[in-house]
């Protein structure tokens, strides 16, 4: 039909602009069906029939498309094809902002957060777009999400609102300037976005600036508004069950549910379920149950979920195990299995958690899977006496859990506080090597300080310290983990080689500017150890360190690819202790950028930009609380 479209003499809609014209409007139509099968039913059926519809394989606009949607659609229902998405960035050369980045988010969902292919994977994202305002927003939530890249990402939202003028972009950058005054000012300006809306209420809420019944009011204007999308509603709902105010999280859902009386069974399954589950945070799994009953037809996993989850609360394991059952084989993947492990683990059937965990045909889950899954264990069994915890957890380990994936799971319990539970799980784990040993035991004696005392931690700690690791191993995994007394009272250089020692040294140097080091003791061993002249590459980082050599000066030294990887790193650790938090963040992004991951200085570097973007302020917060 394109083809009888356009006036080959118009001067300003020529054929071509106005084919392009009707040509957008097509693909962004079958591009919100695309992202309704994906996200919105997301099942396997949906997906399938989504993909007939569109023919068969084309050349041009129609195959990238196409090659979009399936690729997608296959990395929804794994395993993921890291190689395939990432080629995707390259190879689609029809696809626009909205489709690239769709396949950029579903990256960052594959890829570890260490892995060096998240800067791939934004370089190729940022090469597709120009400088329209959404494409420069694009690329800052890219660079904001995946690399923690503080400093262009910050640049590049101040850059898409002096395009714009979009209130949107204005609140999230007045809530990383804290400036609450703004954010209240923003909430109700007329073109803001219900979304940002949203965002708005929900840091104004976990701030304590507006009270979570305020908060419930403005929620009731905003979805009587642009509440359509049961989606939107869902988040509201959430922020007022994160407040733990369950009573109105509960009417804010049933009066959408009023509203919007003629629904498919599927949202309706899902709005049900939230109704269930609040029910249940009331105390009333009775009633939750007896709301999500009308849904179980729907036989969606959120629905199935909370039925097995709400059949155990009222009693019936025998159906509430064979509901849970018959999830995982339904949806066989890491939430269906982190569902019946909790199953057996509040019933007391720990050998059959184990059982379940060991044969699952998804044994070979991501460390995010296994994070889920000790979510899961800690929710179970942190409130609970460390016996009981220890009983379930024997059982995994005699089931034949690998040792990393018991780790995972004490990551959970550290994570919520239970240290005591926390150490106990840990001291039982046995990695094959000194070195993986030696990793979990400084964890294992930091659970054991925050239970106990410092005292008895490093006490317990010393004996387990092999002898051929007290060296450039042990020094590393102290600074590391900020155990920064360990470089000093247990590292032993005596028979490390001289790169070792120097390194060691210049350890024990980063940590002093780190901490603002007063110890007299430990500045006169600095001052004796590199005052003196050596010609190595670390010792004369030390030496920068400590303000002994100029930054010019080292930077002519890093001639190998390991010392362009190691001296971003500490250039950042002196910047960051100088307040110059600009200049600090530039740093260790450019250490990340060389992507040597297994290099300590790649991880740490990477650690302190998470850290920072977790805490959600801009640079000029971060240097004003000194963070």
């Amino acid at each position: 039909m394109l083809e009888q479209v356009g006036h080959p003499g118009a001067v300003f809609l020529d054929t071509e602009v106005e084919r392009a014209f009707f040509r957008g409007l097509f693909y962004s139509a079958l591009y919100r069906a695309a992202r309704h099968c994906l996200d919105g039913l997301a099942t396997p059926e949906a997906t399938a029939d989504c993909a007939e519809s569109f023919g068969a394989q084309e050349a041009g606009a129609s195959g990238d498309f196409q090659q979009w949607y399936a690729r997608l659609a296959a990395a929804r229902k794994g395993p993921r094809e890291e190689k395939v998405l990432l080629q995707s960035l390259n190879d689609l050369k029809s696809l626009g902002a909205p489709l690239l980045k769709e396949l950029h988010d579903e990256l960052g969902a594959t890829i570890d957060t260490i892995d060096p292919a998240r800067t791939t994977m934004t370089r190729r994202l940022a090469a597709r777009l120009d400088t329209r305002p959404d494409h420069r927003l694009f690329l800052a939530d890219a660079l904001w999400e995946s690399l923690s890249n503080l400093v262009l990402s910050e640049r590049l939202y101040r850059a898409s609102l002096e395009a714009c003028e979009d209130p949107g972009i204005e609140s999230g950058l007045a809530w990383r300037e804290r400036d609450f005054a703004k954010m209240k000012q923003l909430l109700h300006a007329p073109a803001l976005r219900g979304t940002s809306q949203l965002m708005l209420l929900e840091k104004l809420l976990t701030e304590k600036q507006l009270t979570a019944e305020e908060v419930a009011r403005e929620l009731e204007a905003l979805v009587a508004t642009s509440g359509d999308q049961w989606s939107f509603t869902l988040r509201g709902v959430e922020m007022l069950e994160r407040a733990r105010d369950y009573p109105r999280a509960r009417a804010l859902a049933e009066q959408w549910l009023e509203w919007n009386a003629q629904l498919d069974d599927l949202t309706r399954g899902v709005v049900l379920a939230k109704l269930a589950h609040l029910h249940a945070l009331e105390g009333n799994p009775a009633h939750g149950w007896e709301v999500l009953t009308p849904a179980l037809t729907t036989y969606q996993h959120e629905v199935l979920e909370q039925g097995a989850l709400l059949l155990q609360a009222l009693g019936d394991e025998k159906r509430a195990l064979a509901m849970a059952e018959g999830v995982a084989r339904r949806y066989p993947g890491p939430s269906s299995l982190a569902l019946l492990a909790e199953l057996h683990w509040r019933s007391g059937r720990h050998a059959e958690a184990a059982a379940a965990l060991r044969a699952s045909p998804m044994r070979r889950l991501l460390a995010k899977d296994w994070r889920r899954v000790g979510d899961r264990f800690a929710e179970v069994f942190g409130g609970k006496p460390v016996e009981e915890g220890l009983r379930a957890f024997n059982m995994l380990q005699e089931g034949g859990l690998h040792a990393a994936e018991l780790e995972f799971l004490t990551s959970s319990v550290r994570t919520r506080g239970f240290w005591q539970l926390a150490f106990e799980m840990e001291s039982r784990i046995q990695f094959p090597s000194e070195w993986a040993r030696l990793q979990l035991d400084l964890r294992t004696h930091q659970s054991l300080a925050r239970w106990k005392s410092r005292a008895e931690a490093l006490e317990w700690l010393r004996p387990r310290v092999p002898p051929s690791l007290r060296g450039i191993q042990l020094a590393t995994l102290a600074f590391e983990n900020r155990e920064d007394d360990l470089l000093w009272e247990y590292v032993q250089s005596d028979q490390e080689g001289e790169r070792n020692v120097a390194y060691i040294w210049l350890l024990r140097a980063a940590s002093s500017v780190r901490t603002r080091d007063d110890n007299p003791e430990h500045r006169r061993a600095l001052e004796e150890y590199f005052q003196a002249e050596r010609p190595g590459f670390y010792h004369q980082v030390g030496r920068y360190l400590l303000g002994l050599t100029s930054e010019e000066e080292v930077l002519a030294l890093a001639r190998q690819p390991d010392q362009q990887q190691e001296l971003p790193f500490f250039l950042a650790l002196k910047a960051q202790a100088e307040q110059r938090y600009e200049d600090a963040a530039t740093w260790y992004a450019a250490a990340v950028e060389q992507g040597l991951f297994r290099e300590g200085e790649y991880q740490w570097s990477l650690g302190q930009l998470r850290h920072w973007r977790a805490q959600g302020l801009s640079l000029a917060q971060l240097q004003k609380r000194g963070l």
